[in-house]
């Protein structure tokens, strides 16, 4: 009798296994569970990943007020002048421009965003927030990567070397925010 019950429960717990994709499946790395997708199409993402890495614009583009992700914190002070608010995180300018600090990286500007229409922050091609959504293929051509979300939309441009990246949100036809990040 006990031998029948464990068999049984054998069969069951195979049985949950295989509906739930786990019999096979490589083991995960600790802290992560398996990926249940066939190989072919985690391979065919992967490389669209990679791709999307690289982009058509250079990463001269990827500028708010002249200045660039990637640069030390000292030089963004140097470039705009006094910040209205400064913490570990963020800095703040009288402009609108905003400044992320890298947490890995002390002083280290990782982002820079503007989300303030008519204060004259603009990228090198001219967008600002407040501006039309068809401003952005006009400027800058079809996004490497566009994504609807229920509030917004965002696209994302990448630079030709793959170190930048900028997003822009977009809701109801009109820009929202201009995001320059390190890629």
């Amino acid at each position: 009798m006990k031998r029948s019950i464990l068999r049984i429960t054998a069969a069951l717990l195979a049985v949950a296994a295989l509906w739930m994709g786990l019999a096979g499946a490589a083991p995960a790395e600790e802290g992560t569970a398996p990926d249940p997708r066939p190989e072919t199409v985690r391979e065919k993402n992967d490389a669209e990943k990679e791709k999307a890495k690289t982009g058509k614009l250079p990463a001269s583009e990827f500028t708010l007020l002249g200045v660039s992700p990637g640069i030390r914190e000292e030089a963004i002070r140097a470039a705009l002048g006094k910040p209205v608010y400064a913490d570990f995180e963020q800095i703040v300018f009288a402009s609108g421009l905003i400044a992320e600090l890298d947490d890995d990286h002390p002083g280290l500007v990782e982002e820079i965003s503007v989300a303030k229409p008519g204060t004259g922050v603009a990228t090198p091609a001219g967008l600002t927030p407040g501006m039309p959504e068809a401003a952005i293929e006009r400027l800058y051509g079809r996004a490497d990567k566009r994504k609807d979300q229920v509030l917004y939309t965002t696209y994302t441009f990448y630079s030709q070397d793959g170190t930048r990246k900028m997003k822009i949100l977009v809701k109801d036809g009109v820009i929202l925010k201009i995001i320059c990040e390190v890629a």
